[in-house]
């Protein structure tokens, strides 16, 4: 499962495009705090376009499976997973 975050790699936004691009029936975990991460679907309109801002100063982890997501996001302690209302 990649995770994408520009604290661990200076080229994280390009393969986080790269990412969705290629998965648009993916999921999307945006963190915006440690208890705050929002599902999202990888063809979601939150993220683009993909210019406006770097899409990554919000670590990012992607999936196929859903169900891996929601899994990652309890191992990293989120009691409940929000789910984008725009694609979910």
């Amino acid at each position: 499962m990649p995770v994408f975050s520009n604290l661990d790699d200076v080229d994280a936004h390009r393969r986080y495009v790269n990412w969705i691009d290629a998965n648009p029936n993916g999921f999307v975990l945006n963190r915006k705090g440690p208890q705050d991460m929002v599902l999202h679907t990888a063809s979601c309109g939150h993220f683009k376009p993909y210019n406006s801002a770097n899409q990554t100063n919000n670590l990012k982890a992607c999936s196929l499976d859903r169900m891996k997501l929601e899994h990652w996001a309890e191992v990293e302690g989120v009691d409940k997973l929000q789910l984008c209302n725009d694609c979910m």
